[in-house]
């Protein structure tokens, strides 16, 4: 513990880093998952109606976890910004 900083401003700290920690791992599966989902997309011939129906599913599903990859990245961004300005807090002792 810096010094000037406080168990209050440390247990934030310590609970930003975590929070991080959890985006990050969700920011990453969800990418792998949706690389899985390209492949399958991309590996499979489409022959029917049906193919052409589970194809579109797929690029959709594909879609909604490229929106969850960017909002988990964007989630990641804000926590770094409240970590940084939480560290500069405790280091200058001046409250955010």
């Amino acid at each position: 513990m810096h010094p000037s900083s406080s168990p209050a401003a440390d247990a934030v700290l310590a609970a930003l880093a975590a929070a991080r920690g959890l985006v990050r791992d969700a920011r990453a599966d969800a990418a792998d998952l949706r690389l899985r989902a390209m492949g399958i997309a991309d590996g499979t011939r489409w022959r029917s109606r049906a193919a052409d129906d589970y194809r579109a599913a797929m690029h959709e599903f594909i879609a909604r976890l490229d929106r969850l990859v960017s909002e988990l990245g964007a989630c990641d961004g804000d926590l770094a910004d409240m970590q940084r300005t939480e560290s500069a807090a405790a280091l200058t002792g001046v409250s955010p």
